[in-house]
């Protein structure tokens, strides 16, 4: 079984995405990173703590697109050897902390990202 966990947007301007997601929908930051010194990450989440959206800005992050949409599954090795067969995989098993994802690649070259969590 899935779940939808987040969607992700690569955007220009992070500070007035996350305005307008506030203000608009009112999703509220929950989190922010900086994997390096020129990428900034946010994480926003829906009044019922249900979905994230993830904005991603910054030299390195690619231009102002739509990123990638992710799912939580229940069996992450039975997920990852099932899409493996299906030969949708893109790369590899990513390791971050506690959490294991990996991206599929639909037919119309969309991304998206498998989770452990």
């Amino acid at each position: 079984m899935y779940k939808a966990d987040h969607t992700c947007l690569v955007v220009s301007d992070i500070d007035a995405e996350r305005c307008f997601y506030e203000t608009a929908l009112g999703f509220r930051m929950v989190e922010e990173r900086h994997p390096n010194e020129h990428v900034r990450m946010m994480f926003l989440e829906d009044a019922a703590k249900s979905y994230r959206l993830q904005l991603l800005s910054g030299k390195g992050a690619a231009q102002p697109d739509f990123g990638h949409t992710a799912v939580v599954c229940d069996d992450f090795d039975a997920a990852y050897a099932s899409h493996l067969s299906m030969g949708c995989v893109k790369g590899g098993v990513i390791v971050q902390n506690n959490l294991k994802s990996y991206f599929i690649v639909d037919p119309e070259g969309y991304e998206i990202e498998i989770l452990n969590r």
